[in-house]
């Protein structure tokens, strides 16, 4: 008989209880902050991610800490992986989604090259702020690889991972410092502040 001053069950579900999904799930508003605090630098842990729990569930011979460092020579087959899952659970997202690889591929190359070219003081400062300016560019396209992750996973809205961890807070902290340097570099650059001068 049931019991009807029973509280009625919840299915409570975490971050870590969703280590069984095939890719990684983030939110948003979680994915943005994150990118756009480490200057484009959680894109390296994203890629991880994503291999990291693909190898736990296929068993796939593979070293996803590689795949996350040299992504993009890895983009196409994961975003295949992501089409593929997804044509598989019947999702209208279920599109190719070659295109976005390929932009993700590009601009990470053309980012790179303007980094190098910053460290060597060539075209600076106008290589330093396109190279910021792809962050968030990049990210359009890496966003467009997530949300059909997430279709995959059950969690659309990526609500199981919406939440900042104390790493991702530690992550928060530096990217606010690096971001403070970037600032005073470029105010010393057009001359708002003469770092000699302290």
């Amino acid at each position: 008989m049931h019991n009807v001053y029973q509280a009625p069950d919840a299915e409570v579900v975490s971050e870590q209880s969703r280590e069984d999904d095939f890719f990684y799930v983030v939110s948003a508003k979680k994915f943005w902050l994150l990118l756009m605090i480490t200057c484009g630098f959680y894109n390296v842990y994203w890629f991880y991610r994503h291999w990291a729990l693909y190898k736990k569930r296929t068993a796939e011979n593979m070293w996803p800490v590689m795949r996350g460092l040299f992504a993009i020579f890895f983009t196409h087959h994961l975003y295949a992986q992501f089409g593929s899952r997804s044509r598989m659970a019947g999702s209208a997202e279920a599109k190719s989604l070659t295109g976005a690889a390929t932009f993700v591929v590009v601009l990470s190359i053309i980012s790179n090259i303007l980094g190098r070219m910053t460290v060597k003081g060539i075209g600076s400062p106008f290589t330093d702020f396109i190279e910021l300016a792809l962050v968030p560019i990049i990210g359009v396209f890496l966003w467009k690889g997530q949300k059909v992750a997430n279709l995959v996973c059950g969690d659309p809205t990526g609500s199981t991972n919406s939440r900042l961890t104390g790493a991702n807070w530690v992550w928060v902290f530096l990217g606010v410092i690096f971001w403070l340097l970037i600032l005073i570099g470029f105010a010393d650059m057009f001359g708002f502040l003469s770092i000699e001068e302290y």
